[in-house]
């Protein structure tokens, strides 16, 4: 076909202008094309990033850092439920510890150091006391150094017990073998606090005890007699059955005995 030089430059015309639009919508496919796979591969990155892995157990006391516990100073463990190393309590004018939740480990080696800036006696209470006896021990000093003076040792089985660090400041060591795991031990302490609470019947006044008349010791335990005191009075008291105290002696009911 022939065609003279207007219509072929007209033809050239439309052919560049046609192939400038074609240009263009592959430049925005491209784009476009671009763009979706990068964010598809975003997609995927996100999905392959690790998350933070929860614990399968509870970390009793600590916190789950991907996957394991991260225990407190002076716990150990898998589940952060037994004590472990040392651990300085210091400023509480009262508090609790324990050797764990559970039974406690073999070859424990647990130390509390209780400190305060007060200038008062420190008592401590032991309860729910059992451990193997003579092999897991608990030792307590009057002070914070294990050159201080030992004022307990304690293994097996015990009653509520109550031990006196007057110089406001404890060590307390406990260590185990590699056999038989007990139940452990709870204790409290307190600043200031008469030893088994007085007996009920005398005033705490900044760690002892004021008793009243007919009683005597540490907690008011020791009954004795005390001038005035008859025993209707003090029915506990060391003059029974009508006697009376006269010059610290008790003068008994002449009726009953000869």
């Amino acid at each position: 076909m022939h065609m003279d030089n207007h219509h072929a430059i007209r033809y050239f015309e439309n052919s560049y202008i046609f192939i400038k639009q074609y240009r263009f919508i592959w430049l925005l496919w491209f784009l476009a094309a671009t763009l979706y796979n990068v964010d598809a591969s975003l997609d995927i990155q996100r999905l392959r990033t690790p998350t933070a892995k929860g614990c399968d157990k509870p970390c009793n006391n600590g916190h789950c850092v991907n996957g394991t516990c991260v225990c407190q100073q002076g716990w150990g463990g898998l589940q952060c439920d037994h004590c472990f190393g040392r651990v300085r309590i210091n400023g509480s004018n009262s508090g609790f510890f324990t050797d764990g939740l559970f039974n406690y480990t073999a070859s424990a080696r647990c130390t509390w150091i209780i400190t305060s800036e007060q200038n008062s006696s420190l008592l401590l209470r032991l309860a729910d006391f059992f451990t193997e006896c003579c092999w897991d021990n608990l030792y307590i000093y009057d002070g914070d150094s294990a050159f201080d003076n030992l004022i307990g040792a304690f293994s097996g089985s015990l009653p509520p017990t109550e031990v006196v660090a007057t110089s406001g400041k404890s060590i307390v060591y406990f260590t185990s073998d590699l056999a038989f795991n007990m139940m452990g031990f709870n204790i409290t302490y307190q600043y200031n606090a008469c030893p088994r609470n007085c007996s009920g019947r005398g005033n705490c006044v900044n760690g002892k005890c004021g008793c009243p008349s007919g009683y005597t010791g540490e907690a008011c335990e020791v009954p004795f007699c005390a001038n005035g005191v008859e025993a209707t009075a003090s029915p506990d008291g060391p003059c029974l059955n009508g006697g009376y105290c006269e010059d610290g002696k008790c003068n008994c009911n002449k009726d009953l005995f000869h």
